[in-house]
């Protein structure tokens, strides 16, 4: 397949509704809600992303890891070919695409978590490949697992309140020519 782009979801609206609704107060009935809205569109992958992140606030880290599993292996059966084949490009571009993405993406960030650096390095490569403008920045984790940085150790050296610290660009620049060979397709796009 050369290229995948998602059909727009009915159920997007009604999420962004809900997700602009939480408040303290209210997570145990917008929990319940994600739920039926997954069961509405189970390949709307947003909804089980917002569900892992207040499942994770609430403390139920082991169910909040399932969820994202489960929203990974929903994003692997959107995009795949029934041989496993990933499409040649997946791109940001698309509004449509991004919640496949951001699906992929969270489950790298959980392999890296669980130190599991060969199937988060792995993944992240795929969606490098497949969307080499890389909105979302997988190419700093790719380095920082190449650097043996934990998940843990990457995110409290770069992660500023949800985004990222400036100082990240320049690590990434210094740090990739010891990665020539693993950024090849990157670099040879976006120069050195």
């Amino acid at each position: 397949m050369k290229e995948f782009i998602d059909t727009k979801r009915k159920t997007n609206m009604e999420f962004y509704d809900l997700q602009d609704s939480i408040t303290e107060d209210n997570i145990q009935s917008v929990i319940k809600k994600l739920k039926k809205l997954i069961n509405k569109d189970q390949y709307f992958l947003d909804p089980y992303l917002l569900l892992a992140d207040l499942l994770e606030a609430t403390g139920d880290k082991a169910e909040s890891d399932k969820v994202i599993t489960d929203a990974y292996e929903k994003a692997l059966e959107l995009v795949t070919e029934k041989t496993g084949q990933w499409p040649e490009k997946l791109e940001w571009g698309w509004l449509e695409n991004r919640h496949i993405i951001r699906a992929f993406v969270n489950m790298g960030i959980l392999y890296w978590k669980n130190n599991k650096t060969l199937e988060a390095y792995s993944l992240f490569q795929k969606l490098l490949d497949t969307n080499p403008n890389d909105n979302v920045g997988v190419r700093y984790f790719m380095l920082g697992i190449l650097e043996k940085m934990s998940e843990k150790q990457f995110y409290k050296r770069f992660d500023k309140n949800g985004y990222w610290d400036e100082e990240i660009d320049n690590w990434f620049d210094k740090k990739i020519k010891n990665h020539k060979k693993e950024f090849g397709l990157w670099l040879k796009l976006f120069g050195e």
